[in-house]
């Protein structure tokens, strides 16, 4: 199974790939270039680009059957990231982001909101 995960940290992408990379194939959308040449360098399949514009998922090769893994980061608005990819996935649940002093989110899976 194919999983598509949209990741802006890399301890969250570096963790999800030691996890999932035995049983699923794992790509990885990053905003940063600087980021994807460093997850390159350690063997991550990474792709640079707007996870807001729908022609990003357009390029990503995108089937019915892709898994998503959607970080929300608490920076940008994550419902933009939903939007551009509504024609394609259906959202399931969601995991708050982590608290503003680093320590980690309440893992409590909420309905998403639209």
């Amino acid at each position: 199974m194919r999983v598509f995960a949209i990741c802006q940290d890399e301890l969250v992408i570096r963790s999800l790939d030691s996890v999932l990379l035995p049983s699923f194939e794992v790509d990885f959308l990053v905003e940063s270039r600087p980021l994807v040449r460093r997850l390159h360098d350690a063997g991550i399949a990474a792709s640079a680009g707007d996870p807001r514009r729908v022609d990003t998922y357009l390029k990503a090769d995108i089937s019915p059957s892709t898994c998503f893994i959607v970080q929300d980061t608490g920076r940008r608005a994550i419902k933009k990231v939903l939007e551009a990819s509504d024609p394609m996935i259906t959202v399931e649940e969601c995991l708050p982001p982590a608290k503003p002093n680093g320590a980690a989110p309440d893992l409590v899976n909420k309905p998403l909101a639209t």
